[in-house]
């Protein structure tokens, strides 16, 4: 099996299956397509709370959704039997789950004689959207400008859900939400973490001016702070 491939390599690699996968449920025998792809990596010297890997294995699975259904999907925490439990999803499109994903439990590693960390994702085939075609939208002829917020939320709120609070709030001005840091220790308080995220706003009729993008930013923080009780990191 797979195990049994990346133990006899014992090297950072990467692999995909395609194939069919039977499953029991009650006595019935169920028959689906699955596409599988994963990697293995070094050990890394990354804290506990984060994993860089397992963010490049969400990547690639949303990169590959996107460009073949053209559509982006919504990522959310998942426990699912064979992952690390502290670090596998699932990705969700209009309600049905089109992948799985996450580091392989190192108990399971450990047991096929595997060294390195493995970080695996099982897209369900038969879930898959059918393409849809992105319409054209001409780029805007006028200048963008960005804000950088830096907010302190609880440790089980996710950085996607974190970013659709604040796009929604800024509305037809925004045309992109990065995240692009996180941090825990001792400037903030026990069970919060620190998200900083980068707003890119832009007028498609005229130059957006400061005044439209700080009120932009501040109904960004007033969702942010409604909904997921959020503060800005002083």
């Amino acid at each position: 099996g797979i195990f049994e491939y990346f133990a006899r390599l014992d090297r950072p690699y990467r692999v995909f299956e395609f194939g069919h996968v039977f499953s029991d449920d009650g006595g019935v025998v169920n028959e689906s397509a699955a596409l599988a792809f994963g990697f293995a990596a070094e050990p890394s010297n990354e804290p506990e709370w984060t994993d860089s890997n397992f963010l490049r294995i969400k990547g690639d699975c949303e990169a590959l959704i996107r460009s073949v259904c053209g559509v982006e999907v919504e990522t959310t925490r998942d426990a699912r039997r064979g992952y690390h439990p502290g670090k596998s999803a699932v990705a969700m499109w209009q309600g049905a789950e089109v992948a799985s994903f996450g580091k392989i439990d190192p108990r399971l590693t450990r047991a096929f004689g595997v060294r390195l960390p493995l970080y695996m994702c099982n897209i369900y085939l038969d879930n898959v959207p059918e393409q849809i075609i992105p319409r054209y939208r001409p780029p805007s002829r006028y200048p963008s400008t960005y804000r950088d917020l830096a907010v302190v939320v609880n440790l089980d709120v996710d950085a996607d859900v974190l970013a659709k609070v604040v796009r929604t709030a800024i509305g037809e001005l925004c045309t992109g939400v990065r995240v692009f840091d996180e941090y825990r220790g001792q400037q903030v308080a026990d069970g919060r973490k620190s998200i900083a995220i980068r707003a890119t706003m832009q007028r498609f009729d005229g130059t957006i001016t400061d005044e439209e993008a700080d009120e932009a930013i501040a109904r960004a923080i007033a969702a942010l702070s409604q909904r997921l009780g959020a503060t800005i990191r002083s």
